[in-house]
Formats: C-alpha cells, structure tokens, sequence
C-alpha cells in the first residue's frame, strides 16, 4: 500500500478488529500519527493554549492504532491478547507518573531531606516501570514487523492476496488460479515454498507434508 492507501485504509477501519493487516498499512499509519503529534507538540510549545490539540489528535488515533495493531497481529496469525502489552505500559507509565509526581511536590529542602529514605525506595520501581515499557514497545515492534502467514489463517485472507481465500473469504471468479473446483475437486499439485513448507494449489493453505486432503477447502493430494 502507498502511504495515503494506508492512512485512508486505516481510518476506513477506525473500529474494526476482525481481520488482517498487512506491513504496510500499519507503519505508514504509524509513521503519520508520529509525525503529526511532533507536529502538534512543537505547536502546543509555541502556542500553549492549544496544547488540548494533542489531546484531541491521541483520543482520535486511540481505536484505530489499536484496531490496525490487532490486525497486524493477525496478519502473522497471533491473538489480539497480546495487546496486553499496552496495558502493561499504560499501567507502568501512570504509576510511575503518580509516584514522580509525589516526588516532585516536595518543595521544602529540610522535608525533602527527612523523607530521604521513604521516596529514595521508590526509585527503582520507576526504573522497573521504564523497563516494562522499553519491553512492551519493542515487542510490539518486532511483532508488527513480521511477515504475515502466507494465504488465508483463522483471521482471514492473505491482505496480499486476497483471493487466495477459503469459502466465505470471497474467491475470485471460477477461472482464477486460487479458485476451488466445484465440489471439492482434486489438487493436482502441491507447490513446495522456502523453508519447506507446502501449499494446496486449489486455495493456497498451507498444509502438512503426510496430509490426504487440504483442511482448507476439502481437494483431495
């Protein structure tokens, strides 16, 4: 997808966590909200009254970042659970934020140097919930950076190929090359990928090398 295909594809799907994303969907979305809430920073810092623009702009991406984060999560055949990593980072960054806040009201030097000891054991939670974070964020990264399974998973067409399908997944017209022969059929062979991994050559699932027939659209090896 062009960048603009993958912005407007995303607001397209503002809410929807069915279904597969593919790569570039979700990185040039993400490179767009980075650069729009720079932009929006930088405004904020020259105007600060407009400040409750950034606001606005995280409630408005909020639903479809992770919309089209589930669905890149599906595209590699992964859960959306996993997104529990967001929460988990949510929940390190507000309790780290209450507790620097606490810190940070202690404005008389001579309290400041009696509490010494009852703030200072706090240091390290903070440094525990920074790490929490630095993890979430890299392996949501590595995870919405794989490639997606190869045809048709549990979550729906190959975003890549989107009539390589199973029934209910919208085949092409009869003649393409990934459609189903009526009734089943019979697949005259099975085309062998990298890493050794086998393909109907009706649907395009994968399948398993002692296998009889496709678990996908029932043809016969």
């Amino acid at each position: 997808m062009s960048p603009t295909e993958s912005i407007s594809t995303v607001f397209r799907n503002y809410i929807n966590f069915k279904g597969r994303a593919q790569r570039s969907e979700y990185w040039w979305f993400t490179l767009f909200s980075i650069v729009v809430s720079v932009i929006l920073g930088i405004i904020a810092s020259v105007v600060p009254v407009l400040t409750f623009l950034e606001w606005v702009y995280s409630l408005a991406v909020l639903l479809p970042s992770l919309a089209v984060t589930v669905r890149r999560l599906h595209d590699t055949e992964r859960p959306a659970w996993l997104l529990l990593v967001y929460l988990a980072i949510a929940l390190a960054w507000i309790i780290g934020g209450i507790v620097l806040a606490a810190i940070n009201g202690i404005q008389d030097p001579e309290v400041l140097e009696a509490d010494t000891q009852e703030w200072s054991g706090f240091i390290p939670y903070i440094i525990i919930c920074g790490l929490i974070s630095l993890a979430g964020v890299v392996t949501l990264l590595v995870l919405c950076a794989l490639p997606g399974t190869r045809g048709p998973n549990r979550y729906g067409p190959d975003p890549l190929q989107p009539d390589m399908g199973m029934s209910g997944y919208g085949y092409a017209d009869p003649g393409h090359p990934y459609a189903p022969s009526p009734l089943g059929g019979t697949a005259t062979e099975v085309t062998p990928e990298s890493g050794g991994r086998l393909y109907c050559s009706q649907c395009g699932a994968e399948r398993q090398a002692d296998a009889r027939f496709c678990t996908v659209c029932g043809a016969g090896f």
